[in-house]
């Protein structure tokens, strides 16, 4: 449902905003809810299903910057969000979910492979936009309420990831160290930043 909501909202968004400050919008519109309970609920522990190796960053990261593209602030692959996300899905994600995402990297390389006859990542920059979008059209119309899309659990991880890092806090939102009191009518000019929230 809430997913739905995102991609209602960017599509009738589309023409008049861009596609990462539609992304923070919906997530700060939401207060937090895109980000699985899953990392809250699930003790840290040391029996991972993830490979952190190269292939296995380089991978995700791609599929990060298509998630979060370059705009006037870099994208998600540009700031390297793989390690720190996959970090995350290891030590507070459950092993099902763990299993589930690299299920998922799997998934998205035979796709790449049946489709376009090589990996993920070798495939060109289009390939890769129309492979990701065949990708969430999929997730889209997932109706299994128990177990969740790979890439929903993908963009979540993305998302977390982006917008804690020093980049996304600072460059795609607006940051303040040490906030002022509480101003419930703070003047807003269109085009302002949302506000980071750590």
């Amino acid at each position: 449902m809430i997913l739905s909501t995102y991609y209602i909202i960017l599509n009738l968004k589309r023409k008049i905003m861009n596609r990462k400050e539609a992304i923070h919008r919906i997530a700060l519109l939401l207060g937090g809810t895109l980000i699985s309970p899953q990392i809250f609920l699930t003790s840290c522990h040391g029996n991972s299903q993830i490979d952190d190796d190269e292939t296995t960053i380089n991978l995700f990261n791609e599929i990060a910057g298509i998630v979060i593209p370059k705009t006037d602030t870099p994208s998600a692959k540009e700031i390297n969000i793989a390690p720190v996300a996959l970090s995350i899905l290891k030590d507070c994600y459950s092993n099902d979910l763990q299993k589930l995402f690299k299920d998922g990297l799997d998934t998205i390389n035979q796709m790449a492979n049946e489709i376009y006859g090589n990996n993920f990542v070798q495939i060109s920059g289009a390939n890769q936009k129309t492979l990701t979008k065949k990708i969430a059209e999929e997730e889209r119309v997932h109706n299994d309420s128990i177990t969740p899309h790979y890439f929903k659990l993908m963009k979540e991880l993305i998302l977390l990831t982006y917008f804690t890092s020093e980049i996304g806090a600072t460059q795609a939102l607006r940051y303040v160290a040490v906030p002022g009191k509480y101003i419930g009518d703070y003047p807003y000019k269109k085009g302002d930043k949302a506000w980071a929230i750590t």
